[in-house]
């Protein structure tokens, strides 16, 4: 912006009309044009011409530096948010600071965290909702934050579901890519679903029946998930008689 309002003064400047006309006569506008030429020339046009020539060509030159920068100066706006959570003492000791607080536990056993939902899930009539995914995945943040500040989808969740938060991979101490609960992950099949993907799992049997797994990407709606989509999908594994509790 800055670099804009300069380009437009000095152009302003420049297309003034100077108080000597004599400055703008045909042989000055002639030798103007041909001031580049030559050093032959320059002893023929007035100080005038060679300021208003520099000026302009000045403020050509900070309107394409505008233009060039304009989308970097974009780019920089949109990270704003991740640079300030990075910033954030709370998420200094995340996984991924720049993504903000962890949302998965790293250090969990999914498979314990699912057995302890199953037996809460008998134990309150409700059906457990595994979401899998990664503190590096950007979409299950978003779900995860839909799901949490939605006070409608909140409600129906915690009045119907227990939730599980199983994380599939993400990096060590040293910076190394590092899957988790593989087992899990393969009992599920989830990997080909892409993540987040959603797992709603009965209360039936020792371990609990699995009633689907899911593409969250359906309930995607541009840059966030459509929360009537959500819904609608929380609803239909609660609601459906074929397959209740």
């Amino acid at each position: 912006m800055l670099l804009l309002n300069l380009s437009k003064l000095c152009l302003a400047n420049a297309d003034q009309k100077p108080e000597n006309a004599a400055a703008h006569s045909p042989e000055n506008r002639l030798v103007s044009r041909r001031m580049f030429s030559g050093p032959y020339c320059l002893d023929k046009v007035s100080a005038r011409s060679i300021i208003e020539m520099r000026m302009k060509l000045l403020a050509r030159m900070l309107a394409l530096v505008a233009v060039s920068i304009a989308p970097v100066l974009a780019d920089d706006a949109k990270i704003a948010p991740a640079t300030e959570a990075a910033a954030a003492p709370e998420n200094r000791g995340a996984e991924y600071p720049s993504m903000g607080p962890d949302i998965y536990d790293t250090k969990a056993d999914a498979a314990k965290l699912l057995s302890d939902a199953v037996a809460k899930a008998k134990d309150e009539n409700k059906r457990v909702l595994a979401l899998f995914g990664g503190n590096w995945c950007i979409w299950c943040q978003r779900l995860h934050r839909l799901m949490a500040t939605d006070a409608a989808i909140a409600k129906f969740v915690a009045d119907n579901y227990v939730v599980v938060m199983v994380d599939v991979s993400g990096r060590d101490e040293a910076g190394k890519p590092v899957s988790r609960n593989e087992a899990v992950v393969a009992k599920y099949g989830v990997a080909a679903f892409g993540y987040p993907a959603l797992v709603v799992i009965s209360n039936k049997g020792p371990d609990g029946n699995p009633l689907v797994t899911y593409n969250s990407g359906l309930l995607e709606e541009g840059d966030h998930h459509s929360p009537e989509k959500v819904m609608a999908f929380l609803k239909a594994w609660v609601n459906d008689p074929a397959c209740k509790y």
